[in-house]
């Protein structure tokens, strides 16, 4: 008993068909490439201020280097007996330019800084590392006090002896010494801090930067502190038989005279 192949049910022939399938699924690969190359670019060009892909870490930002006045020099104190015609006050930015042309090196640094954060965070400070240079070469011979003085800080700040082996370091808040700090950080806060360091070895000069070390939400960080992409520089003490010559008596009061003209740009 002989049998009739029938025709497919959609009336096309088997070949067609054939051909048909691998076109379909071409298409469909076509789209799902396009549909994953719009995503992509989508993702790419999102505002980040709309909804940020990589949060912004916390950042710091150094408010103000200063020191306590007193520096060495690498020049006997004679050098000192004809200040520049600029130079007509002590305690003013341009006596600190006129010591600093001298090579003078400051015998404490104070780092007035702040970190701030861009989205809610818990940072916890743990401490400093610093990362110091002794420099060869630089024989100090001569004290200059240009103004004196301390700061009177109390709040969150560290303490750090940059030529102790490892280098030491102290935190304290506000009511003393501190293993950590600990900081409850919403979006935009800023917390400051206060960092003052100086070297202990009699007449030796160092270049450092400090990394300060952190909890951010759970994970370790460091964060560099340096002057303006530069180390800072710190001297240790000079010997009590070392000269020491007072700017204060070589030029007019620079307090006096900043109090009473605060916009004059030499103050």
């Amino acid at each position: 008993m002989s049998t009739t192949p029938t025709d497919p049910p959609s009336g096309q022939p088997p070949t067609r068909r054939l051909l048909e399938r691998p076109a379909r699924l071409v298409a469909f690969l076509g789209g799902l490439v396009g549909l994953v190359a719009t995503v992509i670019g989508v993702v790419v060009a999102w505002p980040n201020d709309w909804w940020p892909r990589h949060p912004p870490e916390p950042k710091i930002f150094v408010k103000d280097v200063s020191n306590f006045g007193s520096y060495a020099i690498p020049h006997s104190a004679a050098r000192l007996d004809s200040p520049p015609a600029l130079v007509k006050f002590n305690c003013t930015k341009k006596s600190g330019e006129w010591i600093r042309t001298l090579n003078g090196v400051p015998y404490r640094v104070i780092i007035d800084f702040v970190l701030t954060t861009e989205r809610d965070e818990s940072v916890v400070v743990l401490g400093l590392k610093p990362h110091v240079r002794r420099l060869t070469g630089v024989a100090m011979k001569t004290n200059v006090h240009d103004c004196v003085g301390g700061d009177g800080y109390f709040g969150r700040q560290a303490e750090l002896i940059v030529d102790e082996r490892p280098p030491r370091f102290k935190l304290f808040d506000e009511n003393g010494p501190i293993e950590r700090i600990a900081l409850n950080l919403g979006k935009g806060d800023a917390a400051d801090f206060h960092l003052e360091a100086w070297a202990k070895t009699p007449r030796e000069v160092y270049e450092w930067t400090v990394d300060l070390e952190l909890l951010i939400g759970g994970d370790p960080e460091r964060i560099t502190i340096s002057d303006s992409g530069k180390p800072f520089k710190i001297v240790g003490p000079l010997p009590g038989t070392a000269p020491t010559v007072d700017l204060s008596e070589k030029l007019e009061n620079g307090e006096i005279y900043c109090s009473d003209h605060p916009r004059d740009p030499s103050c």
